[in-house]
């Protein structure tokens, strides 16, 4: 059965983690906000997470554990 589960990354690696586990039967979810930010007198709009080293993924404990944990910039 599928749950939903919360995974904490290595620092700012959020994104590397994410791509890293698009698989078909592993669903995840990371929200991010928009932000202005200035850059050399310019301003910028830049998306930041909205839980800094975390994301959330859904997939079947039992079988996905193994890949979810040692994916490319998860930590735990």
């Amino acid at each position: 059965m599928k749950n939903w589960y919360v995974v904490h990354t290595k620092p700012r690696r959020e994104k590397l983690g994410q791509s890293s586990l698009q698989w078909p039967r592993i669903g995840n979810f990371f929200p991010k906000i928009k932000q202005p930010q200035r850059f050399h007198k310019k301003e910028k709009i830049v998306f930041r997470p909205v839980f800094s080293g975390y994301f959330f993924v859904q997939f079947d404990l039992q079988r996905y554990d193994r890949a979810v944990v040692f994916a490319r910039g998860v930590k735990s």
